[in-house]
């Protein structure tokens, strides 16, 4: 089999058999986000014709979560993968290019009178496995984030969330986000209730710790009674969920 044909079968694994249209549903936590596109040229080689997300989910990192899910299945089959995007004068990074360059895509031609650079990720050496003793806080948050964000789409209420940043250390990433905002459409129907619940499991799950700045005392309270503690700063709203402790190993013999 050769590369191109292993990663086709992996997306289809992953996501499932294209369509009469030739395109794959995207999938997040079962719930179809968009649909790709993608066709054999050469036999190391995977072209993505067409990568589409859909619109209520744009701006959640959910598109850059999908496409970094297609880069792992190509490096396991090791195989390139191809791409246009237009470039955009009127952004420094050029709009899509700089997107597709931060997920390890380079420029190879371009860009053309039509103003689409193409672009190819070449596939990635097996990792050493002493390369993944620390995790990757950058990408647990990101998806963790696209993930939810998929999740309140089902929602009646609004909710964003955003990785922590240290203001002394802003190049390092930590195992935290921060809920910065939490309202429903209709209170005391218990979607903010559901979301909090889905959101305090992942982040459980993947050892986050969880931030937030609660509005008022009717808030605090609402945190409070969901598994949230006042932190040390100044400010009485000042709440965290903090990440559950590692098992540790029995010393003993």
């Amino acid at each position: 089999m050769t590369p191109a044909s292993a990663l086709l079968s992996a997306v289809e694994a992953r996501w499932g058999a294209p369509g009469p249209s030739g395109r794959t549903p995207l999938l997040i936590d079962g719930v179809r986000v968009g649909e790709i596109a993608l066709g054999a040229g050469l036999p190391d080689t995977v072209r993505i014709a067409t990568i589409f997300v859909e619109e209520r989910y744009r701006g959640h990192g959910v598109g850059t979560r999908l496409l970094r899910e297609l880069g792992d299945l190509a490096d396991a089959a090791g195989c390139a993968l191809t791409l246009e995007a237009f470039v955009r004068p009127d952004r420094a990074d050029g709009g899509l290019p700089g997107l597709y360059a931060r997920l390890g895509f380079v420029a190879e031609h371009g860009p053309c009178e039509q103003g689409y650079l193409e672009m190819v990720r070449r596939p990635l050496p097996a990792p050493d496995p002493d390369d993944y003793a620390e995790p990757d806080h950058r990408r647990i948050v990101a998806d963790l984030i696209a993930g939810m964000a998929v999740f309140a789409a089902s929602l009646p209420l609004t909710a964003a969330l955003r990785p922590y940043r240290n203001a002394y250390a802003p190049e390092l990433a930590y195992p935290a986000l921060v809920l910065t905002d939490l309202f429903a459409d209709r209170p005391g129907q218990g979607a903010g209730s559901a979301y909090l619940a889905e959101l305090s499991r992942r982040c459980d799950a993947a050892g986050l710790t969880l931030y937030t700045d609660a509005q008022d005392e009717r808030s605090r309270d609402f945190y409070l009674a969901r598994g949230f503690e006042r932190t040390t700063g100044r400010r009485d709203h000042q709440l965290a969920r903090w990440a559950p402790e590692p098992n540790e190993e029995d010393p003993s013999p």
